[in-house]
């Protein structure tokens, strides 16, 4: 397991990281599509739809970037074309 530099609130003397966890691709697809719905109100095909055509509003909001960053989970790249 990874050790990282202990965060100063930390009490123990060595703080690890929590374990890599795999997801399948079903796994992953349906997590794509919760986050969608959670952070953006809508589906994970709508939101990729929407993505793609440069149609999501403030793109730069950190709710989006939450969606954006597991794009790859669906599909092999992040940036619209």
């Amino acid at each position: 397991m990874a050790t990282a530099r202990r965060p100063p609130d930390a009490t123990a003397d060595e703080y690890t990281l929590p374990p890599i966890v795999e997801l399948s691709e079903a796994e992953g697809r349906a997590l794509f599509e919760r986050q969608a719905r959670k952070y953006m109100g809508m589906s994970g095909d709508e939101f990729l739809r929407k993505w793609d055509a440069g149609e999501i509003e403030d793109p730069d909001r950190s709710d989006v970037w939450t969606v954006v960053f597991l794009i790859p989970l669906v599909r092999d790249y992040i940036l619209p074309s």
